[in-house]
């Protein structure tokens, strides 16, 4: 009995030793490939790079600004981004997500209400679906319309996933033509950012006193989609300059791996 446990032992030491020697050879063979395939896991994927804020934003003339990755929702630069503000015909990008809802005006902005509420807008109410300035009994402009420029960038960036809207907002001219029941109409965009800065793709321009000159806009560079927002601004230009500040800056910006 005892030699038998001896010889077993023996056997047992020898084969362990050739499985040690073995195994170098054996993962070079293709059972010892898929072998090894199989017991070790693979190596964790490495996160997608993304721009990542480094440095100072350029200076605005806006009351609020705010510029986002489109692809991420990475937020790149907020100035006063929660600051409620009048929007003036930036509110029609809204007027737009909920245009194919019917009946009177008061129910079509309860629905732009509903819509902001879904979009986790909660700096964001409408009393109108234009943004003009209505006036309270007390014959001054109604505060209860307003919004914030972080709010206006969520918002433009669910729009955009519409490829119909972003086809739209994407136009520089448009003729409609004349039927049995209107006249032609042309329209030209004034977004002058359409055609100074490449890869701009929209979005929206307002004015009103009360709002000053607002922009909404976006564009794409190297792949890269960016969306920002802009209210209050003292001038009509220099909404498209400060807007193309901000891209410049944003597209410039390092690719690094998101903080964990």
């Amino acid at each position: 009995m005892l030699m038998k446990r001896l010889i077993l032992a023996s056997v047992l030491f020898f084969l362990a030793v050739e499985i040690v020697l073995a195994a170098p050879v054996l993962a070079f063979t293709p059972f010892g490939t898929r072998l090894l395939h199989d017991l070790v896991p693979p190596p964790s994927p490495s996160p997608t790079p993304i721009l990542t804020v480094r440095g100072t934003p350029p200076a605005m003339s806006s009351q609020a600004a705010y510029l986002l990755d489109a692809e991420t929702g990475h937020v790149l630069v907020d100035v006063q981004g929660e600051r409620r503000l009048p929007m003036a015909s930036t509110t029609k990008i809204m007027t737009a997500i909920a245009d194919a809802v019917a009946g009177t005006t008061s129910k079509f902005v309860q629905t732009m209400n509903l819509f902001a509420r879904r979009l986790h807008l909660i700096q964001t109410h409408y009393i109108n679906p234009d943004g003009l300035t209505y006036l309270t009994p007390q014959g001054k402009p109604d505060p209860n319309q307003y919004t914030t420029t972080a709010d206006l960038a969520h918002l433009a960036r669910s729009a955009m996933a519409n490829p119909f809207f972003a086809q739209l907002v994407e136009l520089q001219h448009y003729v409609l033509p004349a039927s049995a029941v209107h006249h032609a109409y042309t329209w030209d965009s004034i977004n002058t950012l359409l055609s100074t800065y490449p890869g701009a793709s929209g979005i929206k321009t307002g004015f009103t006193v009360e709002a000053g000159y607002c922009l909404v806009f976006a564009a794409t560079n190297g792949g890269h989609h960016l969306l920002g927002a802009l209210l209050h601004e003292p001038d009509a230009n220099q909404r498209f300059a400060d807007a193309r500040a901000l891209l410049d800056w944003g597209f410039a910006l390092p690719l690094e791996p998101p903080a964990s």
